[in-house]
């Protein structure tokens, strides 16, 4: 029986193809007698100026499970999806719109980060980055993940996915958050919109928050150009990843969301206009492996790292100029601090869209059973605060 025909309960099966997914390696993992879950409540009186602050005032490094106020940091396009479908409110629904609105929710449509693969891998996408102008990419990736047929068609001027329900394609495209109706009150696929351009102009079921401009003849035209228009092939099945990490050295602490340097370099140079950082504070004299569960955005203070088995000058312009050529290496999985001869800020790039401080908020942190944590609020000068 395929998912599409099933009557059962979406959720319940959709979380069972999750856990099919993906396997973890023991490695990776504290053994659960070693490591609890603690929760805390912290409070503030204006959430906009304010991060959160986690400090290890223990004398082990260790790597934690965290979440901000129900949104946790995704370790797995498994872990996204069960959160694409908590976040409707309900166990049922038709998955390719809940999965729609989750995209659209998410993000905000930018020049993407880079053209490399690890940019559009869900997990991190929505943990680290938050804008892209390809969401085709990270929708086919998790409507595959769930096992449905998916497929990327380019269009002249655009990029759309299709996802198949019922041996019916339908585009459903969260980059201008949008889908269109066809007369029979279906959403309709790319080559029916190709036939019909009117499905988009004169639209049969406009929907009520997109603005006009989505109904616009040269949105129309992407379509009407068929003979530009093609399917591409892809690979969209869960690339293997890393389980989210997060290095806290000891007497180190850990601050977010925040702005802690200066914009974010997207893959053809130009600035993100709205972004978030998450901050790890090393302790003046540490050394060791610095896990990057995030995009890495910046390394400030005095000492040395390496980095792709490159060595470089912490808080020089060649290590800057490293980090913002995301075009010319692949990921960075990990560095190590050779040397620190002052404190040094780690600062890695932050989907601020998930994650923001509220006045009454509550901050959960798998964790050694034995590690005293402490977490409060830290009230951040101006310069270092989100935009709202």
């Amino acid at each position: 029986m395929s998912l599409q025909e099933s009557g059962m309960n979406m959720k319940k099966i959709l979380l069972l193809l999750f856990a099919a997914s993906f396997t973890f390696s023991s490695c990776d993992l504290l053994s659960p007698s070693s490591r609890i879950e603690k929760e805390y409540i912290v409070r503030t009186d204006a959430p906009s100026a304010y991060a959160i602050r986690i400090r290890n005032p223990g004398e082990e490094t260790f790597l934690s499970g965290l979440s901000l106020n129900g949104k946790g940091f995704f370790a797995s396009d498994a872990e996204v999806l069960e959160e694409v479908l908590s976040s409707s409110g309900t166990q049922t629904g038709a998955f390719e719109i809940m999965l729609f609105n989750y995209i659209k929710n998410n993000r905000y449509h930018f020049i993407p980060a880079s053209s490399k693969e690890w940019a559009h891998l869900p997990a991190l996408f929505f943990n680290s980055i938050g804008f892209c102008d390809d969401t085709a990419m990270i929708y086919c990736r998790l409507g595959s993940a769930a096992g449905f047929d998916v497929r990327v068609w380019e269009l002249t001027g655009h990029v759309v996915p299709e996802i198949n329900i019922n041996g019916r394609w339908k585009m459903l495209d969260p980059g201008l958050g949008i889908y269109y109706f066809n007369p029979h009150g279906e959403i309709a696929g790319v080559e029916e919109l190709s036939l019909h351009p009117e499905y988009i102009t004169k639209p049969v079921r406009p929907l009520m928050l997109p603005p006009r401009s989505v109904y616009a003849s040269r949105i129309a035209d992407y379509y009407a150009s068929s003979r530009d228009n093609r399917v591409t092939v892809r690979n969209y099945k869960p690339s293997s990843t890393k389980v989210f990490k997060l290095t806290v050295p000891p007497h180190g602490q850990v601050d977010f969301p925040g702005v802690f340097h200066r914009p974010f370099v997207t893959m053809n140079g130009e600035l993100a206009p709205s972004y978030a950082n998450l901050k790890v504070t090393v302790p003046a004299g540490w050394t060791g492996i610095m896990n990057n569960p995030l995009v890495l955005h910046a390394i400030k203070g005095t000492g040395s790292v390496r980095i792709n088995e490159k060595y470089f000058v912490i808080g020089s312009a060649e290590l800057q100029s490293y980090l913002d050529d995301r075009e010319g290496h692949d990921y960075i999985y990990d560095f190590e601090i050779i040397e620190s001869h002052s404190d040094i800020s780690v600062i890695y790039l932050l989907n601020g869209m998930r994650f923001k401080v509220q006045d009454v908020n509550v901050v959960k942190i798998e964790a050694p059973v034995d590690n005293l944590l402490a977490v409060d609020a830290c009230k951040l000068p101006p310069e270092n605060r989100m935009c709202r």
